[in-house]
């Protein structure tokens, strides 16, 4: 695997990691197993994060002002991946003289990845599989079979074991923001009402 295929694989694990804005413990064990396994530093791995914490920056500043919420945001993501705040400050205003896209993914959903709704939700299981359905993703009842795993707390112990087996457990309000893009993307291009 090359050099950037490495990195990009380890920044489509944290930018998962990340989609709730901080790292729960097993989150920062399973990120830590990732980059061993990629042969990726420390000093690299500090490198990525710097870098993944300006792209966040460089998007928030797309529209020329960064709001409450995406300053809420970025002091949540420094605090995760340890940039002291003093210097996420002067990487945002660094960030703010980047001309995009040096965009953040996201969840990167594609029709190929299969959803799993573990149990509680806020929105029933069965509306969750047909929204997901109609925004053209694979809802599965199977979490073993699935990427993504919505839940209402994914930073529960209980999830260990999906985040050991490769599953991206994701926060429900996360997903729906998420699908919200996709369906706003197949509406502009007529696939759905």
């Amino acid at each position: 695997m090359t050099p950037s295929k490495r990195v990009a694989a380890y920044v489509d694990n944290l930018d998962a990691a990340l989609v709730d804005g901080f790292l729960a413990s097993f989150e920062r064990n399973k990120l830590a197993a990732v980059a061993t396994n990629l042969g990726l530093s420390p000093d690299r791995l500090d490198h990525i994060h710097r870098g993944y914490f300006i792209a966040l920056a460089v998007t928030a500043w797309a529209d020329k002002e960064i709001t409450f919420d995406e300053e809420a945001q970025l002091t949540m993501v420094a605090v995760a991946l340890s940039i002291p705040i003093p210097e996420a400050i002067e990487l945002v205003m660094t960030a703010r003289d980047i001309e995009p896209p040096l965009l953040v993914s996201g969840l990167g959903l594609t029709p190929r990845d299969r959803i799993a709704f573990a149990d509680p939700l806020g929105t029933d299981t069965t509306r969750w599989s047909e929204r997901a359905a109609a925004a053209g993703l694979t809802p599965t009842p199977n979490v073993q079979l699935a990427r993504y795993i919505v839940t209402s707390d994914p930073n529960s112990d209980h999830h260990d074991g999906l985040w050991e087996a490769g599953s991206m457990v994701i926060a429900e309000w996360a997903f729906d923001a998420a699908v919200e893009r996709l369906e706003e993307q197949r509406r502009q291009r007529g696939l759905i009402l």
